[in-house]
């Protein structure tokens, strides 16, 4: 990138290598505190997470931009400008359950896994670790897991995405002054109205 700048440069004019280097170093700076403070991660791990959020090659797509696939249910996570989708078969929600509880399985048995659960994803969205490999697949695991173990509404969540035609989103926000991180769980029902 630095190259790139340097090659910017008019003749006879000053490179932009120094002015946005140090406002991406003033990106970093902030991000690197939220995330130690929020996570207390160590830095190497914040600095990979940053990496990975800047890459310009890395390409999103909001949840608004991605359609519904008629029948399907649609998981969608988003955290800041992190965001993870997946439209899932109803009739493989049972396995998508059983892999999170696979992976809970692992864990000490007094632990709780609600909270296990929403910190795993809240940390790897806040390290833009959720399009690594096979860890946005899990974490859609995860999420299904969540929405439908709700001691609220869980199984209502449950039926509706055995069902399809159906969104389950999570928005995450983080509350610094208690260090935790809080998942609004939301709804859209694409079977309204018809039939």
């Amino acid at each position: 990138m630095a190259e790139a700048l340097d090659a910017l440069v008019p003749p006879g004019g000053r490179s932009l290598r120094g002015s946005v280097m140090a406002e991406l170093d003033k990106g970093y700076e902030a991000y690197l505190r939220s995330m130690k403070r929020r996570y207390g991660l160590k830095d190497i791990h914040v600095a990979q997470g940053y990496m990975r959020g800047s890459d310009p090659s890395w390409v999103g797509r909001l949840p608004d931009d991605v359609e519904h696939v008629q029948g399907k249910t649609d998981i969608v996570v988003i955290m800041g400008e992190a965001t993870l989708t997946a439209g899932v078969e109803p009739a493989g929600i049972d396995e998508l359950m059983a892999e999170w509880e696979h992976q809970l399985e692992a864990r000490p048995a007094d632990m709780d896994e609600r909270r296990f659960t929403r910190q795993v994803i809240s940390q790897h969205m806040a390290l833009n670790r959720h399009r690594e490999d096979d860890a946005g697949d899990l974490l859609i695991c995860a999420a299904v897991w969540l929405a439908a173990t709700n001691p609220e509404n869980g199984a209502d969540v449950l039926r509706l995405m055995k069902r399809g035609d159906i969104e389950i989103r999570y928005e995450i926000t983080h509350d610094d002054e208690n260090r935790q991180s809080r998942f609004r769980l939301s709804a859209a029902d694409y079977a309204e109205g018809t039939g």
